[in-house]
């Protein structure tokens, strides 16, 4: 069942007239079957350790994404640090992370203000130029069969938005 399920979800973000949007809604759709509802699925291009262009799309707080954005936080967090050193999804909370600097201190501590205490990160396949990751937070326990299906269309969500921005580029 879990299979078919895939596959034709594949499918659907794979045909020539998916948007972003309405593949971004399928990965929301997935998400909520499986109960989660602070998720976020991000975008980024450029070389190693060094990012171009930060997409994310995501159920957080408006404010606290607005914060986040505004202040660049994308090239501080120590979780978006962590996807160079770990290929594997790794459980974090705001406590966990060692060696921080003064500024990643101070996010996570605003971080917990808005209610962003842990999550889960699902590193997805990293390609030239395009690399993504999802991150659940609050949710620590998560089935395998919601990971496996996560990772899988992460990946093609990443891979279709990645294809539609080179298009428009062209």
């Amino acid at each position: 069942m879990l299979g078919k399920r895939v596959k034709e979800t594949i499918e659907e973000i794979n045909d020539g007239n998916c948007t972003k949007e309405k593949s971004l809604n399928i990965f929301h759709d997935i998400c909520s079957q499986f109960y989660i509802e602070q998720f976020a699925l991000a975008v980024f291009s450029g070389k190693k350790n060094f990012v171009e262009s930060f997409q994310i799309y995501e159920t957080y707080s408006k404010e606290w994404m607005q914060r986040y954005k505004d202040k660049g936080y994308h090239l501080y967090d120590p979780v978006f640090s962590s996807l160079q050193k770990v290929a594997i999804p790794f459980e974090w909370d705001t406590e966990s992370f060692e060696n921080v600097s003064p500024l990643q201190r101070s996010l996570m501590k605003e971080a917990r203000e808005f209610g962003v205490c842990s999550g889960l990160t699902i590193p997805l396949i990293p390609r030239e130029n395009v690399h993504g990751f999802v991150t659940i937070l609050n949710n620590l326990s998560l089935h395998p069969d919601a990971l496996y299906m996560l990772y899988l269309i992460g990946n093609v969500c990443v891979n279709k938005i990645a294809y539609l921005e080179n298009r428009k580029k062209s």
